[in-house]
């Protein structure tokens, strides 16, 4: 969720909130910042079609339907699940 505060046409503070902003958005937003942050745009793009081809659903739906700042969880419990470690409690119980 993004949270912000702005003033309105009296001078008063408002508070403007959104409370879904998907990992795709993310990506639109990187596009727009320096170089260097322009190399995490490809690299989310990459993984997220690596976790797309592996998951078996396209790149749309993990970039629509992972919120932007769930992205680095969600990237990282992909990579333990991946490498054999135990990150989702269903998994878990499946191992023993």
């Amino acid at each position: 969720m993004i949270k912000l505060t702005i003033r309105d046409d009296k001078g008063k503070d408002k508070v403007i909130q959104q409370n879904w902003i998907s990992t795709r958005t993310l990506l639109d937003g990187l596009t727009l910042l320096d170089e260097k942050i322009a190399k995490k745009f490809d690299y989310i793009s990459e993984v997220s079609k690596f976790i797309a081809k592996v998951m078996g659903v396209t790149q749309e739906e993990i970039l629509d339907g992972v919120a932007s700042w769930e992205w680095d969880e969600f990237e990282n419990s992909f990579w333990t699940q991946l490498m054999g470690g135990v990150d989702d409690p269903e998994a878990q119980a499946e191992k023993k």
